[in-house]
C-alpha cells in the first residue's frame, strides 16, 4: 500500500522501513512508496528485502525517526 513520508512517519517511529515504486519530490526526496515490510531491526529488513519477490521501479530503505545512537549511515 502507498504512503506518503508524512504517514510512516506517524506509523513506523523507530523502525527501519522497505519501500518500492518510490515518488521522489522537486528537491529530489523520497516523499513516498509502497511499504513492503517494516520492523525494527534493520538485519530483518534487509533480510526480507533481499528474499522479497516484489518488483517495482525502485527500492528504498529508510529508518524512520532518529538513529539510535551508536548507529552510523554511510553513503
Amino acid at each position: 500500500m502507498y504512503k506518503t513520508m508524512e504517514q510512516m512517519e506517524k506509523e513506523y517511529d523507530g523502525q527501519w522501513v522497505f519501500m518500492i515504486n518510490c515518488q521522489k519530490n522537486n528537491q529530489n526526496a523520497v516523499s513516498g512508496g509502497e511499504v513492503i515490510f517494516h520492523d525494527k531491526s534493520m538485519n530483518a529488513v534487509l533480510h526480507n528485502m533481499k528474499k522479497s519477490k516484489e518488483k517495482g521501479n525502485s527500492r528504498y530503505v529508510r529508518f524512520i525517526g532518529t538513529l539510535p545512537e551508536g548507529v552510523a549511515v554511510i553513503l
